[in-house]
């Protein structure tokens, strides 16, 4: 989880599936950009599904 700058929510990051892009490329692609971290591919374990609303609204922060 993270939270941006001036917000009291955390919120877990993620985004949209780029065309052709599986669910781990996607994963890694997300997290980098942004959390600015580096997930290894090969390492990737599925935990779980979770599902959580959106604080703002389906778009992007500002």
């Amino acid at each position: 989880m993270t939270r941006d700058a001036g917000r009291d929510l955390f919120y877990f990051p993620g985004g949209t599936r780029e065309p052709g892009e599986s669910d781990n490329e996607t994963l890694v692609r997300e997290i980098e950009e942004e959390l600015q971290a580096v997930i290894v591919a090969g390492t990737l374990v599925h935990f779980g599904t979770f599902e959580t609303r959106s604080d703002h609204g389906g778009g992007k922060l500002p």
